[in-house]
């Protein structure tokens, strides 16, 4: 996953599509890029997750 690739995916997944909230941190929801092994993972308080893996170009 490329620096590029996660940017997108943060601007694609930066409001929560269950309930809007944009927040992350104090518990309102996560944000993990590591852009090494190629994950993606977001989370909202109100139980919506995705999680995306993509090998290394």
């Amino acid at each position: 996953m490329t620096i590029d690739d996660a940017i997108q995916l943060t601007v694609q997944y930066s409001r929560c599509p269950n309930c809007g909230c944009d927040t992350i941190g104090g518990g309102t929801g996560t944000l993990e890029i590591d852009t090494e092994i190629g994950c993606f993972k977001r989370t909202c308080q109100c139980g919506w997750s995705i999680e995306i893996s993509t090998p290394n170009k």
